[in-house]
């Protein structure tokens, strides 16, 4: 069946019928059905196996100095002191303004 623009749908004979409601079988409630779409855990206690442990009691922590080096190996930011900063640790770099 064409549409008004001339293109064809597979459901154009049916998309405006009412819904049908049984009337031999009670509608599910609304919570039963909504918990249907609600997410679940496939792999049960996977998510404690797997938890970061570094993230329980652990802190910000500022540090400033200059930057001797990039190892992109390693994956370390290495300050001018021979201070190491893992990649993944870093959460912000400021640059300061040294100029004169």
């Amino acid at each position: 069946m064409k549409n008004y623009f001339g293109e064809s749908h597979k459901y154009d004979d049916i998309i405006h019928l009412p819904h049908h409601v049984s009337d031999k079988r009670p509608q599910m409630p609304v919570l039963d059905r909504a918990a249907q779409f609600a997410p679940f855990a496939a792999l049960t206690g996977y998510g404690e196996a797997v938890k970061d442990l570094r993230k329980e009691g652990g802190a910000y922590v500022t540090v400033s100095g200059t930057v001797k080096k990039l190892d992109e190996f390693r994956h370390r930011l290495i300050l001018a002191d021979e201070t190491e900063i893992p990649f993944e640790d870093l959460w912000e770099i400021v640059f300061m303004d040294t100029a004169p």
